[in-house]
């Protein structure tokens, strides 16, 4: 029967939160960077603002809670598999049924195998979740990297090909929201996100689901 030092439970716990208040502080407090632009070749900040295809909200459900059942499914398989070989060959003495935890005062307390891999193993995936959505959300506000929409949610002042200036050959000025020209949009929060186009947080969060499936 395996022993487990319930400080290394807590341990796992204090990384976790550690990785999401990391999270909150980038979230709320980070402003992205706002010297990103475009050339005035480049027409690829002209598109119309559509709303996702895949609402946030409805991912953060499927990137926790399809993981979480797929995990419980498995471990009720493994267990009833298990069950059955060892019950076939008369060994079942010799599964594992329960794990202790050694608290900090050396008593044991047993836990359901079951229960253990499941707390385990979605600990694990939700950690690695966390840790690659700060690393995108960090890619996101260093880069500032405009959406296709930018130019539609931002209503410039002034059309921004207007200050370029056109002689045959490709023109490389650059041009810097709130410099070159000026944003009127009233939602700023909206305004924000439009600048933070690179990397996908949708395609983040689908990697991280392939690779626990």
């Amino acid at each position: 029967m395996e022993t487990i030092e319930f400080s290394k439970i807590i341990l796992n716990a204090c990384l976790f939160f550690t990785l999401l208040i990391v999270f909150i502080c980038f979230e709320l407090f980070v402003k992205p960077f706002d010297q990103a632009g475009f050339y005035c070749s480049d027409y690829s900040v002209t598109m119309k603002f559509k709303s996702s295809t895949i609402d946030t909200s409805l991912l953060i459900l499927m990137s926790t809670a399809a993981p979480f059942v797929t995990i419980v499914v498995s471990e009720l398989f493994v267990k009833t598999q298990l069950n059955k070989h060892f019950n076939r060959i008369n060994l079942a003495n010799f599964s594992v049924q329960s794990i202790k935890i050694r608290l900090f005062n050396s008593k044991l307390v047993e836990i359901k195998e079951f229960v253990a891999s499941i707390y385990t193993n979605y600990g694990y995936y939700l950690t690695g979740l966390l840790l690659t959505t700060i690393v995108t959300l960090i890619g996101k506000k260093t880069i500032g990297r405009l959406r296709p929409n930018f130019l539609d949610v931002c209503k410039p002042d002034i059309n921004p090909y207007s200050k370029c200036s056109y002689t045959g050959e490709p023109n490389n000025m650059y041009l810097v929201p709130d410099v070159s020209f000026k944003c009127t949009a009233e939602n700023k929060s909206e305004l924000q996100d439009s600048r933070l186009s690179f990397p996908s947080g949708h395609s983040a969060t689908a990697v991280s689901l392939l690779l626990l499936f």
